[in-house]
């Protein structure tokens, strides 16, 4: 066959030393394939010599060069092996096997530290070829090929916390949750400071099985290592967890770490966004009896919306709660001012200057709380305690059984 192909290799167009080249490398091909019929009967030692001829014709021939490695490794010429799979390397540095089978020839020789650096060399050109298969299975969902190769993966990395990552997600793509989640504490196990993907899916298993605080950590841990946009969702999820719980501590710093994340970006189009957030905090911080820090919050909206009722409204409320009652009552009618047909701006207001004794005025709001709805049980309530008050005690009780008679409930009846 050898003699065959030689005949028909073309000669016209071809100089002598270029004919010669490509007789070199044919016969080399034929060598290297009988070399490689010898290696497979066990004659390693023919094997050898085909090998060589071809190598010789060929010197960078790296099937041949590959081939007699494997043959000395068989014959325990270890140090021959080496040289001979060096030279692989060098010409194609690229061939992940090479790596292998050189760090299992110098293992053979107890030269462990090199043998090591070879296997992770190995390790590292493998996984690596594999994780860009992943990312392209991931793309198109093929989600039992990217648990096969993740597999893979972490059969040979054990430790390779992005391929436990990456295997999980396509478990909770799956809806495998409990495969999923063992899948993502093993990946934060291994490498708790990256973990974006793992963080967030493992808080929606953990919001679906109603472990809401461990589900809050796991956003906000997820959005630490995320950017915007989505670091601000996860935060927003966060809160909402913790504001249906009254955990408003934890929703306020939610809140304080989006302000920092959009303010420094000035962007006019996010100005309402930041007054809502400011306002949204403030509320939160009145709840928790932090008064100051709320009217500090509301201010700062208040700032950058001058005509934000809700603003106002709710840092008269931080006011009245602080018995500062004309700076109460000073933000109260500045809401009625922008929304002067709020009745609940008026019922608070009223409600203010029922404290203050200056019941004229209270009832002069609630006058106008009834304009807009007749039937408002707190304002007939606070009406009450205002007769009640002013020792107006037949107009009370007729106010306290209006209250009852529209299904309301009484603090307590005027004595």
């Amino acid at each position: 066959m050898l003699f065959l192909a030689l005949q028909l290799i073309p000669t016209v167009g071809y100089a002598q030393d270029e004919r010669q080249q490509i007789e070199n490398i044919f016969k080399a091909n034929g060598y290297e394939e009988s070399a490689r019929q010898y290696g497979g009967q066990g004659n390693h030692q023919a094997a050898v010599k085909d090998f060589t001829k071809a190598i010789n014709l060929n010197p960078t021939f790296i099937l041949a060069l590959s081939g007699r490695a494997e043959s000395y490794i068989a014959l325990k010429e270890y140090e021959a092996a080496i040289k001979d799979l060096t030279i692989v390397i060098e010409v194609d540095p690229d061939r992940e096997e090479t790596y292998l089978a050189r760090s299992q020839a110098y293992l053979r020789l107890d030269k462990v530290p090199l043998a090591q650096a070879d296997t992770s060399k190995f390790v590292k050109m493998k996984t690596a070829r594999l994780f860009k298969s992943i990312r392209g299975y991931a793309r198109k969902e093929n989600h039992d090929m990217v648990i096969r190769m993740t597999s893979e993966v972490i059969e040979l990395d054990p430790n390779n916390a992005e391929a436990y990552e990456d295997r999980g997600e396509a478990y909770h793509a799956m809806g495998k949750s409990d495969l999923a989640l063992a899948d993502f504490n093993k990946s934060l196990q291994i490498d708790p400071e990256t973990g974006a993907s793992a963080y967030r899916l493992r808080a929606e298993i953990y919001i679906a099985r109603n472990q809401n605080d461990l589900a809050a950590a796991d956003y906000r841990a997820a959005a630490k290592r995320n950017q915007p946009p989505l670091n601000i969702q996860l935060l927003e999820k966060s809160s909402a967890i913790d504001i249906k719980q009254k955990k408003y501590d934890g929703a306020a710093t939610d809140y304080k770490a989006i302000i920092e994340i959009l303010e420094p970006l000035n962007e006019p189009k996010l100005a309402q966004t930041i007054v809502a957030l400011y306002t949204e905090r403030g509320r939160l911080n009145s709840l928790l009896g932090k008064l100051n820090v709320a009217v500090a919050d509301f201010a700062k909206a208040l700032a950058l919306d001058p005509k934000n009722s809700s603003a106002y409204h709710f840092r008269g409320h931080a006011y009245e709660n602080n018995n500062r009652y004309d700076l109460a009552v000073a933000d109260f009618t500045a809401a009625i001012g922008l929304s002067a047909e709020s009745s609940e701006f008026l019922l608070d207001r009223s409600n203010v200057y029922m404290k203050q004794k200056k019941f004229a005025a209270a009832l002069a709001d609630l006058n106008k709380v009834f304009q807009i709805k007749p039937d408002d049980v707190k304002a007939i309530s606070l009406r009450a305690k205002i007769y009640c008050e002013q020792n107006n005690k037949g107009a009370a009780a007729e106010d306290e059984k209006r209250v009852l008679d529209l299904g309301g409930k009484l603090e307590k009846k005027c004595q």
